[in-house]
């Protein structure tokens, strides 16, 4: 009985072990610079086109801010 008992304490240390080195592992994967590396729109030009249809592209290192003056 003691031995069963002492067995399913190392296999709830082993669990929550796991559990934890899931937890960093999620962290560092939402950190990564993996998911940043994968936007489609990186180092396109910005593109404005007025009611004439005529199409102006700006490069986005011209744009500092979003604001409207």
């Amino acid at each position: 009985m003691n031995s069963t008992l002492s067995g399913l304490h190392e296999v709830k240390d082993l669990i929550d072990r796991l559990c934890q080195m899931i937890a960093k592992l999620q962290v560092l994967a939402s950190n990564s610079m993996f998911f940043y590396g994968l936007d489609p729109t990186k180092d396109l030009p910005l593109v404005v086109e007025d009611a004439l249809g005529n199409v102006l592209q700006i490069p986005l290192d011209l744009v500092h801010s979003w604001k409207v003056p």
